[in-house]
């Protein structure tokens, strides 16, 4: 239950903030990791359980993000329990982005932040935010897509083939309507 509720506190804003940000210039990403991802989240919103769920989504979503430290920290993530997995990418996902992003009205990116489960969930959808606006530029509605409709999924239990995997695979129609 606490993994589908910080998916969720996780997702909710940063999908709404995202909408119209993007950063000028091409993606940092390619579009085979946004493709890698969308696949994933098919197989991770059918999964027998919430944690094989979140094993699949770290592993294959890492590539979204253009810094290996963040990378690293998703593949880390994907090994551990999803309880534990914000913690994990929040911190590699800090070290490698605060440089890059510059930006002291990003908590997370504050010499004084502390990493507790009550800062990362408040924390990390605005940091999430700046690493997709400023790593996927145009790619960026095809990967909140891909992520909304994983987010969403988690407010469910997790019984197997209850998903369809269209469900991602419908975050490649950038016109159609949200499953």
């Amino acid at each position: 239950m606490a993994a589908h509720l910080i998916r969720i506190s996780v997702a909710v804003p940063v999908l709404v903030a995202l909408a119209g940000c993007r950063r000028a210039g091409p993606p940092r990403i390619n579009v085979a990791a946004v493709e890698r991802c969308e696949r994933g989240i098919g197989t991770a919103v059918n999964a027998e359980t919430s944690s094989e769920g979140s094993h699949i989504y770290y592993e294959t979503c890492k590539d979204i993000h253009a810094e290996p430290g963040c990378r690293e920290a998703f593949a880390s993530a994907s090994k551990v329990e999803p309880e534990q997995a914000l913690a994990v990418v929040s911190e590699g996902c800090r070290k490698a982005y605060c440089p890059i992003l510059e930006s002291a009205s990003l908590e997370m990116c504050k010499t004084t932040f502390q990493l507790t489960l009550a800062s990362a969930l408040r924390s990390w959808p605005p940091m999430h935010e700046a690493i997709i606006a400023h790593d996927a530029t145009t790619l960026a509605p095809r990967v909140l897509q891909a992520l909304l409709s994983f987010y969403v999924r988690g407010t469910k239990p997790w019984p197997r083939g209850a998903a369809s995997v269209e469900v991602a695979e419908s975050a490649r129609q950038p016109d159609s309507p949200p499953p």
